[in-house]
């Protein structure tokens, strides 16, 4: 809708999953196209708005059918995020907002039996993981390092007796 005009816009994009995000610039709109068939994630597009959808670009197209994709956008509203996800596995993959035709840059990398959930705030990420913890432990990474896991520093350590389920960052 046109804030000034109060119209709807005519353009659609149909297929799509829930999660979508805007590049800085707010010209830019990524989301996951739901494949028709199977009706699960499909590959992560970038529509310029004011464009025909099917002219979308491939943004990310994620060759292991059985993980799931979403995006959405970072705490800090600095980058577009891409999480993928599996029962064993995830990645998170990520596009500078102020850069929205950059590539996705992986951040941190799939591993099998690793899974994290991470978020961006400030110079760092807030990462939830299981990796050296069965029922997970939160970590500050350095946002510039985030594969060496010496710069990792636990916030919430491992513990045999409680299972971190979930976390939210603010300011």
């Amino acid at each position: 809708q046109n804030l000034r005009s109060r119209k709807l816009s005519p353009e659609r994009i149909r297929g799509v999953l829930e999660g979508f995000a805007w590049a800085a610039d707010s010209r830019h709109l990524f989301y996951v196209r739901q494949d028709p068939v199977t009706l699960v994630s499909g590959r992560v597009m970038r529509h310029a708005r004011g464009s025909d959808p099917a002219a979308d670009a491939v943004v990310h197209d994620e060759p292991d059918r059985t993980l799931f994709v979403e995006v959405r956008p970072s705490a800090s509203r600095r980058l577009v995020l891409i999480d993928i996800h599996g029962t064993d596995t995830a990645e998170l993959r990520a596009v500078p907002a102020d850069a929205p035709t950059e590539p996705a840059a992986v951040v941190f990398a799939r591993q099998p039996g690793v899974r994290l959930h991470a978020e961006h705030l400030g110079t760092r990420w807030i990462v939830r993981t299981n990796e050296g913890a069965p029922l997970y432990r939160l970590v500050a990474v350095p946002d510039k390092t985030p594969a060496q896991r010496d710069t990792w520093r636990d916030l919430l350590p491992a513990r045999d007796d409680v299972t971190l389920d979930a976390f939210e960052v603010f300011e």
